[in-house]
This record gives C-alpha cells, structure tokens and sequence, in this order.
C-alpha cells in the first residue's frame, strides 16, 4: 500500500490532484485526515505535483506503538514525525517515544515518516517529496503583472488536465502554465490575441531553459487540429477587456476546445460565475469543481471537464 501527505489547508483538491496523477478514482483512495492512502504504481508523484508534500510506501498502520516499534526495533533511521491533528500533539509525543524505543536514529539512514492522523500512526518509508524549489523559482520569472496565476496553481491545473501527450494554453498570457507543462515533459502549445503577451511568454519560458510552441490567435478559433489536454486561465473579473462579451467568449472557446480536445479541459474562474450550461450546450461534460479562496474579493472557482 502506498501513502500521500496532503495539504491540509485544500485537502480535496489535493484528493484531486492525486486522482489525476495516480489515474485511480475517488473510490480506490482511502482518505484519513490528511493522508491518502490506496495501490498505484508510480513512486514519484509529489515531485511532479503542487499540493501533495511527499510520498511512500506503507510499512505498518497501527493505533499501537508498540506494534510500529517491532517494526522499527534494533534499526537505524532518519524518522520525521508529523502529526496532523493539533489535538494529538501531546499524545503523539509519548506514542512517538515508545515506537522509537531502542531504535538508532540517524540523518545518515534510511528516510521514513511516521504520521499521526485520526487516533492512528501510518510509519512509511518515504519515496518523493514535492519540489518546492522548483516552483519558488518559476515563480521568479521576468515578466509578471497582478493577477498571474502562481506557479503552484499553474502545476496543479496542468496535472488536473492529465494530458495526453501534448498540452494547450489558449490564453496563455505570460505563460505561466506553458513553463509548469513543459517542465513537467509536455509538448506544449500556447494561444493568446496579443501579440506583445505571445512575446513576454516566450522570454518567460526561454528564462527557464524550456519551449513550447506559441501563437498568436484567438481561443474563440484555436488554430489547432487535437490537443491532449487543455488547461487555462481565461480572463474575467472587472480587470479584463471582455467584460461585456464574457460569456460569448466562453462559449465560443468551449466550442473550440470541444472541436480539438483529446483529453480533458481544465480552467480556473470567478466563482460567482457559472458555466455548466455553456459546457453541455458545446459537447462537454462537466466532472468536478473545486474552489480557491484568493482574496477577500476574489475565490476561483476550477473546473474539471471532459468531452462528452
């Protein structure tokens, strides 16, 4: 069996995001306060992902320490402790005691975690942890403006798409996503009507040693024939330029997508807006929505769709 340490603060978009990157549904995952747990095949998921902090396999599951200390016991360790529930904090400590009882403890031995979730401890022997130096960094691009999507919610956006191969932008501005896709090993594609914006991404992405190929068009028209996935950030709030022709703009461009796209659509908006009509009316089939709390003016609302 194998464990994933989630985000507390967005637990079920880190659900999500696992689903996607595991390609398991809801119902292969067991879900305990913080931690996933289920049978998938890869090992290296949380240094691909935004929201899942690190990843192994199961050696024991217990609410005895001294069962997880027969599995520990006359070993040489490097254990992190991390304890999920604040109200577990002072029993955990006593728990952890016990479990570590005649156990070497040493930075130089084999890295494992042992978690303490809903009255239980998880000990798993630790095989990837997400990359936040990676994301810090595509966060440092050269050419940013309010309102960019952060590197963090562009990744997560891009797994969420779970991408056939080949990846689209359609309003790829500064190419926040394109950088996050073509990190991630995409072919990727980029779309935006401004010219100077198709620029400014290409400069961002050429920072970063990485390419994709970009255009400058319209996702009311994308000049694409199939795509694998699709994932975006279109424009919307009092900031845009479409604001009197925002919903003609989605629909056109649900349409486009509909007509090339291979594998899922994934795209972030104001909450207060709904598009679930748009979407049937264009082939599309909504599967999940998610919500991100930005500012006190501002939660995005995320959708997940499928062709239908």
């Amino acid at each position: 069996m194998k464990y994933a340490v989630l985000n507390w603060r967005d637990p079920f978009i880190s659900l999500a995001e696992l689903k996607a990157l595991t390609g398991l549904s809801y119902n292969d995952i067991h879900l305990m306060s913080g931690v996933a747990l289920g049978y998938w095949n890869s090992d290296r998921l949380s240094s691909r992902s935004a929201l899942i902090k690190r990843n192994g396999d199961v050696i024991a599951i217990s609410n005895d320490a001294v069962e997880i200390n027969r599995e520990l016991k006359n070993g040489c360790f490097s254990i992190d402790l991390d304890v999920i529930l604040g109200e577990m904090r002072r029993e955990s400590i006593s728990m952890y005691n016990q479990a570590i009882k005649n156990v070497k403890l040493s930075r130089s031995c084999e890295k494992l975690d042992m978690i303490f979730t809903d009255g239980n401890i998880i000990l798993g022997r630790r095989k990837d942890v997400i990359d936040n130096v990676t994301l810090e960094k595509h966060n440092k691009k050269p050419y940013t403006q309010s309102g960019t999507m952060t590197a963090r919610t562009s990744r997560l956006l891009v797994n969420l798409a779970t991408p056939q191969g080949s990846f689209l932008d359609p309003f790829c501005g500064l190419g926040s996503l394109l950088i996050e896709a073509s990190w991630l090993g995409y072919k990727c594609y980029g779309v935006d009507f401004d010219l100077y914006m198709t620029w400014k991404s290409r400069e961002n992405l050429r920072s970063f040693l990485l390419e994709c190929e970009i255009i400058q068009g319209s996702a009311e028209s994308i000049p694409l024939t199939k795509v694998g996935g699709i994932a975006t950030d279109p424009p919307y709030g009092r900031s845009t330029k479409f604001t009197g022709q925002l919903r003609k703009l989605y629909q056109d461009f649900f349409y486009s997508a509909s007509d090339i796209l291979k594998g899922k659509l994934v795209f972030a908006t104001d909450s207060k807006l709904d598009f679930e009509e748009d979407l049937k009316e264009a082939g599309l089939t909504l599967e999940e929505t998610h919500f991100m709390y930005m500012h006190k003016s501002l939660s995005r609302k995320i959708y997940v769709v499928r062709k239908t």
